[in-house]
């Protein structure tokens, strides 16, 4: 079946049959891909990241269910950040003993070893659990998009790794991982925190989070910048 959101009329979509929702464990969900044969996928993927679309590898999609309405796309207007003072304190004890490099979205050993260990400890026995090398670069990276890896370390240890889009008017923060025996810092909080300033330092105005799901503990941690912005019904709505 193809549909065509409002502006990009000249965009293939196609959309999935019902399929289990990997969020909600009582649910199914629809999902709306660009057609992977798209020859302007770079030009284009600023506008459809603005009408709630997101990266996985090669693929751009959004969810597009028949009784739900759960998956709301978040970004930070990254000049009018407030940080909570638990936030404060995160950044604080962190900023000035990290190493923070920036790298192409390859292949890396000891990366997938640390992706390896979080997905094992985190999310046992999910979908992301048996994935090969292979698997892992098709995820991090695509031919097509501006995609970096934000390496943490602390005294010369990897800490952490966040996969990050380059866009026109932001960054996508597609996916973050760190060492699970390091789970006290509070690593993810502290990439997001540096995602922004780094929006700040490119002079660029939102920091895109993807989906955010009221009903899933897993990303309840999405909704706790302030302030953001949600599409809801097509529109961007400042919470």
């Amino acid at each position: 079946m193809n549909q065509q959101p409002p502006n990009t009329q000249q965009i293939l979509l196609y959309l999935s049959g019902d399929h289990p929702c990997s969020y909600l464990e009582d649910r199914n969900a629809r999902t709306l891909f660009v057609d992977p044969q798209q020859t302007n996928r770079l030009k284009i993927y600023n506008s459809l990241i603005n009408q709630g679309f997101r990266r996985s590898g090669e693929m751009i999609y959004r969810p597009d269910c028949k009784t739900c309405q759960g998956c709301i796309s978040l970004r930070i207007p990254v000049a009018q950040f407030k940080p909570r003072r638990n936030q404060r304190r995160i950044w604080k004890r962190l900023y000035d003993s990290c190493a923070i490099t920036e790298l192409p979205a390859e292949f890396d050993p000891a990366h997938f070893s640390l992706f390896k260990r979080y997905i094992n400890t985190r999310h046992p026995g999910g979908d992301m659990s048996a994935m090969t090398e292979a698997d892992y670069i098709n995820f991090i990276g695509s031919r097509w998009a501006e995609s970096r890896i934000f390496a943490f370390h602390q005294d010369k240890k990897l800490l952490a790794i966040s996969v990050t889009d380059l866009l026109q008017d932001g960054l996508s923060a597609v996916y973050t991982f760190f060492d699970p025996d390091f789970e006290q810092l509070s690593l993810g909080t502290f990439s997001l925190l540096w995602q922004i300033e780094e929006c700040k330092r490119r002079n660029l105005t939102w920091l895109y989070l993807g989906y955010w799901i009221e009903a899933c503990q897993k990303m309840a941690y999405k909704n706790q910048y302030h302030p953001h912005e949600a599409y809801i019904n097509g529109e961007w709505v400042i919470k």
